[in-house]
């Protein structure tokens, strides 16, 4: 069956908690993101209690009209999950924070993240005019393949770079901070 990318369900639940459940096999969980937590560190399961908190609060924002979120599916199983959020900066409700794709591992290097985001590229037109996104990653060969991925394939542009921005397993880690004109 082909992949499908389409707009967040709220059937979707159990899906997106089964899939960050396992955070050895998710690529993307290795930030701090401000609505669902940070989960590649947590020293819990992601719990259903865990995932309907973080999964209400931007179905919340869907609601309000202030976030939208998408899933890829392939073979009826949810493989990857984004989401764009509004109001991150202050006085700029034209700008949306994207949030990096969320992806099983066996589906890495396939392209599914970016199809992710040009779909919520193209859902966001009209409701913001800038996405601003954060890349992070512990190998720098990996961030490098990002960054070069987002800039040349989705029309981001590197605005700046935060060398070891925070601390993980004794290895500090840069953030790049990205953006693209919609």
């Amino acid at each position: 069956m082909d992949l499908i990318v389409r707009d967040l369900k709220l059937a979707d639940f159990d899906s997106i908690v089964k899939m960050l459940s396992n955070t050895d096999n998710v690529i993307g969980l290795n930030r701090v993101d401000p609505v669902l937590g940070e989960l590649s560190t947590i020293s819990q399961k992601v719990t259903r209690s865990f995932g309907f908190e973080r999964f209400v609060e931007i179905y919340k924002q869907i609601l309000n009209e202030n976030a939208m979120a998408a899933v890829a599916e392939k073979d009826g199983e949810v493989i990857a999950f984004s989401y764009i959020i509004g109001g991150k900066w202050p006085g700029s409700p034209y700008i949306g924070e994207l949030r990096s794709p969320m992806i099983a591992k066996q589906y890495m290097d396939q392209g599914i993240g970016g199809k992710i985001i040009e779909y919520l590229q193209n859902k966001s037109k009209g409701k913001f005019k800038i996405l601003s996104m954060v890349l992070s990653a512990a190998d720098s060969v990996e961030l490098s393949k990002l960054e070069s991925t987002y800039a040349q394939k989705l029309g981001f542009t590197k605005w700046g770079l935060a060398p070891k921005f925070y601390k993980r397993n004794d290895v500090y880690m840069p953030l790049i901070f990205m953006y693209c004109e919609i």
